[in-house]
């Protein structure tokens, strides 16, 4: 996937401006510095330094990969975690079904270096950023990107903006599933259905699926805490499934994405299990590009 933001990238010479790298009478660039043949453990770089083991980057990115295929869910790194363009590239040639991003200018990076398919794992409020989502997915109908909704009054400012920007293609989003005392997302089922209803309302967006960040349960792997966040992930569903029956998903797929890096292994096979779809696509979102995942499952 070779983009000019990624020849340029490698074509960028290293100075004092990046942290660890000796004086040189030669100019390496970011393309040709393993020609320098620095080694760390030889004292040829300045500490500290952050050091990726090529083998077992290798082994990751298969292991991930194979993980995901066999259980045939879809894979979206935080790619905001390395911010690391050759890191989430090579993810995506490993068979990472998109990128998940933070932020906008994060995204707007993800987007530069060719990604196509995004998941802002935020809402996304401000004007600038919504134009230029709007923008993006009005100039390439084959570009994706995915943000989460949690309010009414959320949903209307982004379709009032979106509107004001003349935007041609929908954006889809993705009902956040909050817990009470969580950071986000909506905490009383009722009203998530309500959410749902207004959603379809707005034609400036899609809905296309449900979100959850569901690692506020609990942070170790105790039989408590795993129950609280097979909890979460069975109200996913259900509300998921409930949506459906309603007929407010909008597109081919329906989305059940979950982005806690501890538990990237849980809530796999509950869109399968109990969705009123007979297929679907599940995301799993982890915070390390080539140390934890994030999973995203389709329910279409």
């Amino acid at each position: 996937m070779t983009t000019a933001s990624y020849e340029q990238l490698i074509r960028e010479p290293i100075d004092n401006q990046y942290k660890g790298f000796p004086p040189s009478e030669t100019t390496y660039t970011i393309g040709t510095v393993a020609a320098a043949g620095w080694n760390v453990l030889a004292g040829d770089l300045l500490l500290p330094a952050l050091v990726l083991h090529q083998d077992a980057l290798d082994h990751n990115l298969a292991l991930m990969a194979k993980w995901c295929a066999d259980r045939n869910v879809s894979l979206a790194p935080h790619g905001k975690t390395p911010m690391a363009p050759q890191l989430f590239l090579r993810q995506l040639q490993a068979g990472a079904w998109g990128v998940t991003a933070a932020t906008v200018s994060q995204a707007r990076i993800m987007r530069s270096f060719g990604v196509r398919r995004i998941v802002l794992a935020n809402e996304l409020v401000s004007p600038v950023g919504l134009r230029w989502v709007a923008q993006q997915l009005d100039a390439d109908e084959s570009f994706e990107l995915f943000c989460l909704v949690d309010s009414a009054y959320t949903a209307d400012r982004m379709a009032s903006i979106l509107a004001a920007a003349g935007a041609v293609r929908p954006l889809p989003v993705l009902l956040e599933v909050g817990l009470p005392a969580g950071r986000a997302g909506v905490r009383d089922d009722t009203e998530a259905l309500a959410l749902a209803e207004h959603i379809a309302g707005l034609p400036q967006l899609r809905l296309a699926g449900v979100e959850a960040f569901e690692g506020v349960a609990g942070s170790n792997r105790e039989p408590v805490t795993l129950a609280a966040i097979d909890a979460v992930l069975g109200r996913m569903t259900a509300l998921l499934t409930e949506i459906d029956k309603r007929g407010l998903f909008d597109g081919d797929e329906v989305l059940f994405t979950a982005g806690g890096s501890a538990f990237f292994d849980r809530g796999w096979w509950w869109p399968r299990s109990r969705s009123a779809r007979s297929a679907g696509r599940c995301v799993r979102s982890c915070a390390a590009a080539v140390t934890s995942p994030t999973t995203t499952a389709r329910t279409r």
